[in-house]
């Protein structure tokens, strides 16, 4: 399995500072909220930011394990099933068709220029073509549920013309997706936000928190196929697919690997460096303005501002 180095990996001490006064510092909290849920999926379930960009609102469900929970899939551009039970005329029932016949839009991978965003899974967790994220720990999809269930009231007055979760709030693009330059801009700016600067060869770019969630899987002592399975590589495909883990072996596993994290018999003493749940949980989630969805913790709200 491959070894993330710790010179490219975000470091996770500086996690919560950067989720709640970088990401979270901007002034609109539309767009603070919007880039905490993309943190949190590339930070905690391995995703790079270009993967993000491609949630559907439909993607994200109540955990039936847990209501306080999300699962979160990622489809396929092109050959992901369409949404509840979606059929073109002639009975196609892929995303490419349903973009076409409904919002007369290309799937975002076949795009040209900085509308551009790739795919680059070559697996998945289901026949639907979708990958399911694995949470890592499983405290940040209940994080992620309670930003979700708010950034879903401030998409509420909004008219999209497609069916993407994450969108700009600039005056100039609002209501269109958002790009990968857009969020790449927004990233830096959390970054200065708390005197950092991006610095790649540091871990102070969108992809250190892959690096991040592969060395937290790895610190766990987590079988080999389990982390290829989370992380959704296909380095280990030439194996007999019959013996890849499914769905709920892996989160049994996850759950019971960072038990072990927290423990003295893995850390040895030492700290892991995880964030305090409990000082994210608290933050902006009980005073949210239904008609302005402009209030919370970042309540002096002037414009649209990245």
């Amino acid at each position: 399995m491959t070894v993330h180095d710790d010179a490219i990996a975000f470091q996770e001490t500086l996690f919560s500072r950067f989720y709640l006064e970088g990401m979270g510092g901007a002034k609109d909290i539309r767009v603070a909220t919007r880039n905490q849920l993309i943190l949190l999926m590339m930070h905690f379930a391995g995703c790079r930011e270009s993967d993000c960009l491609q949630l559907w609102v439909d993607d994200v469900l109540v955990d039936p394990q847990d209501p306080n929970s999300v699962v979160v899939r990622l489809y396929r551009p092109e050959e992901g099933r369409a949404p509840g039970n979606w059929r073109s005329h002639n009975g196609s029932i892929h995303r490419a068709a349903y973009l076409r016949e409904k919002y007369g839009l290309t799937p975002r991978n076949k795009l040209t220029g900085t509308k551009h965003v790739g795919w680059k899974y070559q697996v998945v967790d289901h026949k639907d073509n979708y990958i399911q994220l694995f949470w890592f720990p499983k405290q940040a999809a209940i994080l992620f549920g309670k930003l979700w269930r708010n950034y879903c009231r401030y998409l509420t007055p909004v008219d999209r013309q497609h069916p993407y979760a994450f969108i700009s709030f600039e005056e100039s693009h609002a209501d269109k997706p958002l790009t990968i330059n857009a969020f790449k801009d927004a990233y830096k700016k959390a970054l200065y936000r708390i005197g950092k600067a991006p610095i790649k060869v540091e871990g102070l770019s969108p992809h250190g928190h892959r690096h991040a969630m592969g060395r937290r899987l790895e610190r766990a002592n987590l079988h080999p196929r389990i982390i290829q399975k989370v992380m959704h590589h296909s380095s280990l495909s030439s194996q007999e697919p019959y013996t890849a883990p499914g769905i709920e072996r892996v989160n049994q596993a996850l759950q019971a690997g960072y038990a072990a994290l927290e423990s003295d018999d893995i850390t040895n003493q030492t700290t892991v460096a995880t964030p305090s749940w409990e000082e994210l949980m608290k933050c902006g989630f009980d005073d949210i303005n239904l008609a302005g969805a402009l209030s919370g913790n970042f309540s002096k709200v002037r414009g649209r501002h990245k």
